[in-house]
């Protein structure tokens, strides 16, 4: 609920943006709690998906581990976060990729809500068929953001690597690891609603053109040019 809160809010302030106000953030909370009746139902959804597809992952496991690797440290809690505590599987993978999907498919629905004032299972049905109408700009949304995570990754695997072949790190350096994670986490949940935000504004503007032809026969929306997509 608390993400889902503050993705509105980013919303409200591109909704300023795109309709040439000064961006006020004060403003922008105050109207995304217009909206809270709303999001609850889409905030219930998700953490029920997430705590599902949690339960599905915790069957993949590593069972048998090591009396060092159940104490409960800031070493151990960074490799649980990284998921660096469980061997590779496809199966762990593809639950991954599948908590992604369905995560930005929620997040292409705020966009409804904050800025078409959509009711909560309306907002989704219009998330639903951008992507069934639109699946191209949807993966290149999913890819980007799933390779922008990875790179941001790249620093932890020197000290996961290290950590393997044996080397001991002190507390300290666990602990910078599990807060550069969650930047990395935050980053990623930022980009995520960001890039889908992007994508149903793009969307509205193609329907503003009479909704024909592929997506990418319409410019897509840019926050940083002179144009207001949203101006009225």
């Amino acid at each position: 609920m608390v993400i889902c809160m503050c993705n509105i809010v980013m919303l409200e302030i591109v909704q300023q943006i795109e309709s040439g106000q000064k961006t006020k953030f004060s403003k922008a909370l105050k109207k995304s709690f217009v909206h809270i009746l709303t999001i609850i139902p889409l905030a219930i959804l998700w953490a029920v998906i997430w705590l599902i597809i949690l339960i599905l992952k915790s069957f993949t496991e590593e069972k048998n581990k090591s009396d060092k690797e159940k104490q409960i440290s800031m070493e151990n809690a960074a490799k649980t976060l990284a998921g660096a505590d469980n061997p590779f599987l496809w199966w762990r993978v593809g639950l991954n990729m599948l908590e992604k999907a369905l995560r930005m498919w929620i997040f292409l629905a705020l966009p409804a809500i904050a800025w078409e004032d959509k009711g909560s299972f309306e907002a989704l049905g219009r998330s639903t068929k951008i992507i069934r109408k639109h699946p191209v700009q949807f993966l290149t949304a999913y890819t980007l953001t799933e390779a922008t995570a990875l790179v941001m990754a790249l620093p932890l695997i020197p000290i996961f690597m290290a950590d393997e072949w044996g080397y001991v790190f002190s507390t300290a350096v666990w602990t910078g690891v599990i807060i550069y994670e969650c930047i990395i986490w935050t980053l990623g949940i930022y980009l995520e609603q960001m890039s889908v935000g992007l994508l149903y504004l793009w969307y509205m503007k193609w329907e503003k053109k009479g909704s024909k032809g592929n997506l990418s026969s319409v410019k897509k929306p840019d926050l940083l040019d002179s144009f207001y997509e949203m101006k009225k």
